[in-house]
């Protein structure tokens, strides 16, 4: 036989659970920077380049067969998805990003 709650036993619990999920989105967002989102695989593999590499755009455009607007535009989104201004900050913010989502930023 399975228990019985009241009105108010029932709201209690639900008001409960409820400031439970505040709390978990409150860290969530602690977290993760402004507008953060999961970068693309392309994205990805062009601020690894830039990060951990001393390639020009145009070295890392021959490396990834594609443009250099191309790697401007990948770049710039991943930079918004990290949250950084700049490249000096891509390595930390990939690194930061790629242990909350437990290997892929």
């Amino acid at each position: 036989m399975t228990d019985v709650l009241t009105v108010d036993e029932a709201r209690a619990a639900i008001d409960a659970r409820l400031r439970e999920i505040d709390e978990l989105w409150a860290a969530a967002r602690a977290v993760a920077p402004v507008g953060a989102r999961p970068l693309s695989p392309a994205e990805r593999a062009v601020a690894r380049l830039a990060a951990w590499s001393h390639l020009t755009m145009s070295e890392i455009a021959r490396e990834r067969g594609v443009s250099v607007n191309t790697v401007k535009t990948q770049l710039r989104k991943a930079y918004g998805a990290l949250g950084v201004h700049r490249r000096s900050q891509l390595a930390p913010a990939l690194r930061e990003a790629e242990r909350i989502s437990g290997g892929a930023a």
